[in-house]
């Protein structure tokens, strides 16, 4: 990784206030959610203007964070999987299912 990919990992992670090591995935879904619930929208009021002024920040850092994926060739967060090692599982939990699917077929 460059410093400017830890730049942006770091700004999300300090912004968010995460101090543990985190998937990207982790990541990503932290960020869009909490970008979500400061939604100016969903606020009284009285916090009207500090939710837009954290949720143009949220949705800055979500914009880079999907530049970072972008230029890694990801397409979305769920292609992602990919890199956590989860890929051969989801595909060994395909084919069970469609083994039992078989046997049953066969019954």
């Amino acid at each position: 990784m460059t410093n400017l990919e830890l730049t942006i990992i770091e700004k999300i992670k300090k912004e968010l206030n995460i101090s543990d090591e985190v998937s990207i995935i982790e990541l990503h879904d932290k960020l869009y959610k909490e970008r979500n619930l400061t939604h100016p929208d969903k606020v009284d009021e009285k916090l009207k203007e500090k939710a837009k002024e954290r949720f143009s920040i949220l949705n800055n850092l979500l914009k880079e964070l999907k530049i970072y994926i972008d230029r890694h060739n990801l397409k979305s967060s769920s292609s992602l999987i990919l890199f956590e090692n989860d890929y051969e599982k989801i595909n060994d939990r395909s084919k069970i299912l469609r083994l039992e699917k078989d046997i049953l077929d066969l019954k």
